[in-house]
């Protein structure tokens, strides 16, 4: 199992052929999907089918960037996804601009494992990856994503359009500096 980061409670891995099971179970939820932009996945099948597409964005993404799987250390199970990746402008085309996200299945939602899986993701970004900022963009009405973003430290901007078919999105902004500042021991 490839760990890319870990939080106390939590690690980010690879997702695998093997875990379509686990993404159904997050990805079929209407309240999961409902920022996404996208429709509940129908049946197990369809999300088998759409595993490979899913395992190319780790060569997409390029080294060290992905989706990632969100698995409690203590049990294994997995709550969630966390990602670290470039902006898409659209469908074809990648941005040079870094996004971190996060989806988690229903029931493990108000148990601080976004926040902490995220600020891990953010020190991973920001030490092994050399990003020199990271942006989250949230669809309108999604408080509790925008919520995530600023106990994060994030600073919310003016709202986009260039980034995912221009679609209109709260944009967030976390730079190295201000990452570095709020974890600087005084």
């Amino acid at each position: 199992m490839e760990i890319v980061c870990q939080s106390e409670r939590l690690l980010a891995r690879r997702w695998r052929e093997d875990d379509a099971e686990t993404l159904y179970a997050i990805y079929r939820e209407p309240k999961v999907v409902e920022f996404l932009g996208v429709a509940p996945t129908p049946s197990l099948e369809v999300q088998r089918e759409r595993i490979p597409g899913l395992l190319r964005t780790y060569e997409r993404y390029g080294e060290g960037f992905g989706v990632w799987a969100m698995q409690r250390k203590e049990d294994g199970v997995v709550v969630g996804t966390i990602m670290l990746k470039h902006l898409p402008y659209d469908k074809e085309q990648l941005s040079e601009h870094i996004e971190i996200g996060w989806h988690l299945g229903v029931p493990h939602w108000g148990q601080g494992y976004a926040t902490e899986m995220a600020e891990a993701m953010l020190a991973y970004g920001f030490k092994r990856q050399g990003c020199h900022e990271i942006h989250c963009v949230v669809e309108p009405g999604n408080d509790r994503s925008v919520a995530v973003a600023k106990r994060l430290g994030m600073t919310e901007l003016e709202r986009t359009t260039k980034y995912y078919d221009g679609l209109e999105l709260h944009h967030l902004l976390m730079t190295k500096e201000a990452w570095s500042a709020l974890h600087t021991p005084t």
